[in-house]
Formats: C-alpha cells, sequence, structure tokens
C-alpha cells in the first residue's frame, strides 16, 4: 500500500510541473484553457461537482479568494484523472468509492494550497514569525491567496499530530430525513467546510460536521477578526468523539479558521520537516 506521504508527494509534483511548463498557472481561468478545459460560470449548487466533463465551474457568486481555491481544487482533480499511473493506483488501493472519493478530496485540496502558497513560502514566514494560526492572516496578506488556502497548507505541514479546519455558517436542518418529511425550518449553524490532517495525524474531520454549540470555534466566530481565541476543545469528529486538545482559532471574514494540537506543539527546525519530499533540498525544491 502506498503511504499517504507519497500519494502527496505526486499531487505536489504534479502542480510543480504544470507551473514550470505554464506561465498561465497564477491565474485558474487560463491555466484551464492552457490544459484543454472550458469554463463555465455558473451556481456551484446547480451541479453535480465543479469539474464537469471537460470544463471547470466557476462560481461568481462567490467570494474571489474562495473562488480561486475551488478552481484549483478542480484543476487538481483533473491532473490526477490525466495522470494514469496515478489514477489506477488509486483505485487499485480504495476500491471502495467512498474511499477513493475521499483520498481524491484531500489530495486536491493539498494540490490548490500548493498552486496558491506554495510550502517554501509558509516556511520562510514560519521560521520568522512562529508556526501557529496567526500566520493565517499574515499569508493572506502577503499573498492575495485564499486564506484556506494557507490553513492547509499550515495543517499538512505540521510536523505534530495537528487537524486544520475551516469553517463557516451554513444551512442545516434537524434530522434531514426528518426534516424532509415534516417540514421542518431551516436554520444556521457553523460546520466544518475543509479540514486536512497533518500526518502523523491518524484521524481526520469530515466535511460538513456541526460544530456544536458552546465549541471554542464559536467563540472565534463572535470575537474581532483576526483575534486569536485559545483554549482546549473537542476535535469535532463527525462521531462525537470528545477528545480534548489545544486549540487556537481565529475568524477572517466569514469564515473560522482553527488549528487543533493533538499533542504538544513543538519547538522545532523546519528544516527537518518535509524530508520525504523530494532529495537534494529538505523541501524538494
Amino acid at each position: 500500500m502506498t503511504p499517504d506521504d507519497e500519494l502527496e508527494t505526486r499531487m505536489i509534483d504534479l502542480v510543480r510541473r504544470v507551473c514550470r511548463e505554464h506561465p498561465s498557472c497564477h491565474d485558474p481561468e487560463a491555466l484551464a484553457t492552457a490544459l484543454g478545459l472550458r469554463t463555465l460560470r455558473g451556481d456551484l449548487a446547480e451541479w453535480e461537482g465543479g469539474l464537469v466533463g471537460d470544463a471547470v465551474v466557476v462560481d461568481p457568486s462567490r467570494p474571489a479568494r474562495r473562488a480561486l481555491f475551488t478552481a484549483y481544487h478542480e484543476i487538481a482533480h483533473h491532473l490526477i484523472r490525466r495522470d494514469d499511473s496515478l489514477l489506477a493506483l488509486l483505485h487499485d488501493q480504495y476500491p471502495r468509492q467512498e474511499d477513493f472519493e475521499r483520498t481524491c478530496e484531500r489530495l486536491c485540496n493539498i494540490g490548490a494550497a500548493e498552486f496558491l502558497v506554495p510550502r517554501d513560502l509558509v516556511v520562510r514566514t514560519w521560521r520568522e514569525r512562529g508556526f501557529g494560526i496567526r500566520l493565517v492572516p499574515v499569508l493572506y496578506d502577503a499573498t492575495g491567496a485564499s486564506a484556506t488556502a494557507v490553513c492547509v497548507q499550515l495543517g499538512l505541514l505540521a510536523p505534530h499530530a495537528c487537524v486544520a479546519v475551516v469553517a463557516r455558517m451554513v444551512r442545516m436542518v434537524d434530522g434531514e430525513q426528518a426534516a424532509l418529511l415534516l417540514g421542518a425550518e431551516e436554520r444556521t449553524g457553523l460546520a466544518v467546510d475543509v479540514s486536512v490532517s497533518s500526518r502523523s495525524m491518524k484521524y481526520s474531520v469530515a466535511r460538513g460536521t456541526p460544530i456544536p454549540p458552546g465549541h471554542l470555534l464559536h467563540t472565534a466566530a463572535r470575537a474581532h477578526e483576526r483575534e486569536v481565541v485559545a483554549g482546549k476543545d473537542r476535535i469535532p469528529f463527525r462521531t462525537g468523539r470528545a477528545w480534548v486538545v489545544d486549540c487556537e482559532a481565529l475568524r477572517l471574514r466569514s469564515q473560522v479558521f482553527a488549528l487543533f494540537h493533538a499533542n504538544r506543539k513543538p519547538d522545532w527546525n523546519p528544516d527537518q520537516v518535509l524530508l520525504p519530499f523530494g532529495s537534494g533540498s529538505p523541501w524538494g525544491l
């Protein structure tokens, strides 16, 4: 079985190869065209996914930076789809459709983050400022990339057991099927939009998981923008598992960004973090 870090390496290599071959890589619509894809504009909710056949769906109603992350996420799906050896490996290794789709989603989040916030930039920044959720607005301001991409990179690069979560307010119904049958009213609640786990973290947080009332992430959602809220709280697992860890979170516009440290956030040397990536340089650059 191919380890997760090798799959991540292949995804990063795909993105870096595309960026070397296509100067247009900083513009997702131009890159899509260069890769033989069309661009469709419309409401993503009306499509089954953001990649429809040979077209990337761009939703102009979404915030610009969030739309960037989504577009690169779908381009990453295309890169996987056209890489016969990687696609075959994923199908062989994950015969269950659910496992296959979950792994592809993780790899596409990794790919989108690499397009927008290259890992070497993240490392240079934390060498200067230290590792933590405060880097989200710092890199957001410095790069023009989406804060989601920054948070994803932080979660992936963490050398300790860590989960990065991006949460936002969504429409919810209680008891989904019952609500449909009984006509229950929808409500708005905070839920996981994107989540990634570091390599040493064995567990993941599912997209769409509601954040329970009273959770530290709700406190961050009510706090001043960019104000860091820290303390201990549960990792929002869909199963409801009560694993309380150190957490730090902040709000940026309408989203909440959080890092859950399942073990102590170490004082670490960034040069030693990504040795599995590439050769020559510890960063595979």
